[in-house]
This record gives C-alpha cells, structure tokens and sequence, in this order.
C-alpha cells in the first residue's frame, strides 16, 4: 500500500514538472516571437532608414535627378521600398539608363549602380528624328539630325514613346533590323555604318563610311557569313572610291565601283524623300570576234 502511495506521490510532481516545462517552453516561444516581431516592426519603421544614396554609373543624368525619379528621400525605409519598381521606373523615365541594380548598404545606405546605353540609329517620323538604341529602345527626340548615328530607313511604326521599346508597323521588320544589329556589332565597326535601309525585306541594304559603300545583302539568310565576306571585301579594296558590294548570294562577294549618277542620296532617303537608285545588273560580254572562214575559202 505504502508503495503504491510514493508511485502516486512521484507521478503528481512528474507530472507538475512536466507541465511546468511545457509553460516556459510556451513563455519561451512567445518572448522569442514578440522580439522577433518587435525587430520587424522597428526595422520597417526606426531602424535601417535612409541616411545616404551612392549613385555609380551615371553620365547622362545627374545624382540628384536619379534620386528625384526614384522617389526616395533621406529618412524612407530600406526595406519597403520595391527595388523592380523603382528600377523599371528609372529606365522608363530616365531613358538612357540601361539597367539598374538597387542595392542596400546597412545599416543606412541605398547604392544604385546604372548602367547607360547610347543611341545606336535615328529614324525620322512626325517631322523629328527619333534616336534609338542598339535594342531598339527609344531615347529621345531631336529637332535637327544628329551626326555620327547610323540612318534607320524605310522603316514604318505603331509607335514611337520615348522610354519604351519602338513598335515596328510589321514584326517582321523589327526582327531583321534586331538580327542586322547583333550581326553587325560582331562583325562589323559599328560606327562605320552610316545606314541600314529596309525599305524592301528581301533587298536590304547598308551603307559603310559615310555612305560610300553600299552593300547589297537581300535578305537575313545566312546574314553571318554574308557580313563576314562583306567585311573582308571592304578591307580588300579601295578606302576613296564609292563603290557597291552585292553578297545576296551568300557564297560570293562582288565589287563594283561606282559612277557619281549611281551614288544614292541616303540623308533624303531617310527623310523619306527618294530611294535607292536601282542597283544596275551587267551580263557577261559575249565573245564578238570574226568567225573563221578559212575552211570556205579552202574549199572554193
């Protein structure tokens, strides 16, 4: 009996042991999650707000306007601002600025580091010429022509905003002046390209040192061995003579200088006033000389 008495004594305090652990394990659980919680709720509040913004990268826009398009200030919150939003908004509003990488510095610091494109093409449309960048994107208009971009001819547009990617009338036109850019950039010193004209999508045609090349490529098959042949034929002859190079086959290049008649006027192609002048085709020369009537007159 006496036994049985202490096996009940023991399992009473085992028992008020047991539930006494399980309360501070539960105290334990809820300080942990009121402090975690508390640290939540300050850092979206008192801790970690912004004292100081590091801007790198930036050329054509300043520090302070950068800032002023994010819509931060000293004091905001690092972590409840939306780095996406505020880096798609920056390349939208901020044309030039390519790309964006936000970043925090704790405990106080915002970094943004950008990175910039330049204008690759102009086109001409609405009465303005409209510059562009090698992915199409659309940088900003201009009242006068600006020197040293290469000429977008022939091209037609859904539209044109500034900060968006350009809408081209028919698809199919943007993917080959996208596939002549790319190929161009490899093979090509893109600043050497004066014009890329795609007026007709079988027949396009670029135009190397201030024009005086033409380059006939028709279409964008085997765009990368055409512009490969077309570079090594420009380097293979005259660096003054106007001249054309026709590579629409893909397997041959062939020159031909230029008469002054057939030099096209490319700045009033852009603006839509002319074309191309059409490229003239020479068949071979037959052979013209004499018969020989040696037999008739042996024959007489």
């Amino acid at each position: 009996m006496a036994d049985r008495r202490g096996n009940s004594v023991e399992r009473y305090y085992a028992s008020k042991k047991k539930r006494r652990k399980s309360r501070k394990a539960k105290l334990y659980i809820f300080l942990t999650l009121f402090c975690i919680t508390a640290f939540i709720v300050l850092s979206l509040t008192v801790f970690f707000n912004i004292k100081n913004f590091e801007v790198q990268g930036n050329v054509t826009y300043s520090k302070s306007r950068i800032i002023k398009v994010m819509g931060l200030a000293e004091g905001d919150n690092l972590f409840r601002l939306n780095k996406f939003k505020i880096a798609e908004t920056l390349s939208k509003e901020l044309p030039y600025i390519s790309s964006v990488e936000i970043y925090r510095k704790l405990p106080t610091t915002l970094c943004v580091d950008v990175q910039e494109c330049s204008a690759a093409l102009v086109v001409y449309s609405g009465g303005k010429y409209i510059l562009l960048n090698s992915e199409l994107k659309v940088l900003e208009e201009k009242e006068e022509l600006p020197e040293g971009i290469a000429y977008l001819i022939g091209a037609e547009f859904a539209e044109l905003k500034v900060g968006n990617t350009a809408v081209f009338a028919k698809d199919t036109i943007q993917q080959q002046v996208l596939a002549l850019m790319d190929g161009l950039q490899q093979h090509f010193d893109f600043s050497k390209i004066s014009a890329i004209d795609v007026t007709e999508s079988y027949n396009l045609r670029l135009y190397y040192d201030n024009h005086r090349v033409k380059i006939l490529l028709g279409n964008t098959d085997d765009l990368s061995d055409k512009l490969q042949m077309a570079q090594t034929t420009v380097k293979q002859n005259s660096v003054s003579e106007y001249a054309r190079i026709d590579i629409t086959a893909s397997t041959s290049a062939y020159y031909r200088a230029l008469g002054e008649e057939e030099i096209d006027d490319v700045e009033q192609m852009l603006l839509g006033n002319a074309v191309a002048n059409e490229d003239k085709t020479y068949e071979k020369v037959e052979d013209t000389a004499p018969e020989d009537t040696s037999d008739e007159d042996t024959e007489e």
